[in-house]
């Protein structure tokens, strides 16, 4: 069997279209193909990354469990940069130790030093006594905004972060 110059050239080139694509919905980079790596997003403040939609976007949660607090810090896709929200509060569903779940509102906290206002922020937190020791929560993010993406019901388990 024969193969011309022109054929050959002509299936790389339908070979490496397929392999340039968009990598079937995922976040693929070159370097990840490469080095076999695999594709992952670091918390920027210590806590866990929660994705939102195929990657579009990501909520990072952080439970203090020293002062009783879980924060939610709104990030994008590469869970790099803030993203403001156009919201008053986030509204979970939280369940601490196994108990049933319990609603808490997640409250923007406002920053002259940033621009965040109680109405539009890249921060909300909550206290509540019953986080205060706890080594995880787990729950559901009933719904968020981000980038005018709408999110529903978001499953989660967080961790606390380390003292220090």
């Amino acid at each position: 069997m024969k193969f011309s110059r022109a054929g050959i050239a002509a299936g790389v080139f339908v070979v490496l279209c397929g392999a340039c694509g968009s990598g079937g919905g995922r976040n693929v980079r070159a370097s990840d193909t490469a080095t076999g790596a695999a594709h992952e997003h670091h918390a920027p403040h210590g806590g866990t990354l929660v994705e939102l939609g195929e990657e579009a976007a990501h909520l990072e949660l952080v439970l203090d469990s020293a002062a009783g607090s879980l924060t939610a810090y709104p990030l994008d896709g590469e869970a790099e940069q803030s993203v403001r929200v156009r919201a008053a509060r986030i509204d979970i569903q939280l369940s601490v130790a196994g108990e049933r779940l319990r609603p808490l509102a997640l409250m923007a906290v406002a920053s002259p030093l940033t621009g965040d206002t109680e109405q539009e922020s890249a921060e909300y937190r909550a206290s509540l006594e019953l986080l205060k020791g706890a080594a995880s929560v787990s729950g559901t993010i009933d719904s968020v905004a981000v980038r005018g993406v709408g999110y529903h019901d978001v499953v989660f388990t967080c961790h606390a972060r380390p003292p220090g």
